[in-house]
């Protein structure tokens, strides 16, 4: 059935103008890349998720990250959208109240301190950059101790974390078995003089995927 929603939505124009503005929009993004063109419906109704229900943007955002750890863009997306998400919710919900805890306010210090730093740095513009990306990123910290309220939820996020390790763990197995994609390049030849290599999985970087792992 399809009684989880509210049925006086579903008639009036607003459902024709929405219907045509998603038309409009999907068939032209399918005139550029009909790849992306596909991935749009699926992208808008995980966003429209994300802005109900908070906690499903910190389960994709912890499963994905290491998936799609080549490029931090998309992740990056999803935590802003996320933490963005919980924002909403506490500006609906009267009584939502926001934790901070101790941690937090010392991640909020650190970022101060980074964001000061960067002004005098001895590239101000290109520092800027690399501390927006630690903002989004430490942000993220209050998202998921805002959505995160009860034990099974913080089980379950533990649950999505060590799938998505393993698949990360299986592909580095993988990667060594029969030898996908691998490269000498972060091996020391004179340190190493035998014939072995080093994977590096989904990560890019073998050091990356140890931190990862631990």
């Amino acid at each position: 059935t399809f009684d989880f929603f509210d049925t006086d939505k579903t008639h009036g124009k607003l459902r024709l103008i929405s219907a045509l503005a998603a038309g409009i929009i999907t068939g032209a993004i399918m005139a550029l890349s009909p790849i992306i063109g596909v991935l749009v419906p699926f992208a808008v109704f995980g966003m429209l998720l994300v802005l109900e229900y908070p906690i499903t943007g910190v389960y994709a955002s912890v499963f994905l990250a290491p998936l799609i750890a080549f490029s931090s863009i998309p992740l990056a997306g999803m935590c802003v959208w996320t933490l963005m998400s919980v924002v909403i919710k506490s500006l609906i919900n009267k009584d939502f109240k926001w934790k901070r805890e101790g941690v937090g306010i010392a991640l909020i210090l650190f970022l101060a301190v980074l964001f000061i730093t960067s002004l005098f740095s001895f590239t101000p513009k290109n520092s800027l950059v690399v501390w927006a990306m630690y903002f989004i990123f430490i942000s993220f910290y209050f998202a998921v101790i805002n959505s995160v309220t009860t034990k099974e939820q913080l089980y379950g996020l533990l649950g999505v974390f060590v799938i998505s390790g393993a698949i990360v763990a299986l592909y580095g197995v993988m990667q060594y078995v029969f030898g996908w994609t691998t490269t000498n390049a972060w091996i020391d030849e004179e340190m190493f003089e035998e014939e072995t290599m080093r994977v590096y999985s989904t990560l890019a970087n073998p050091n990356v995927l140890g931190e990862y792992l631990l």
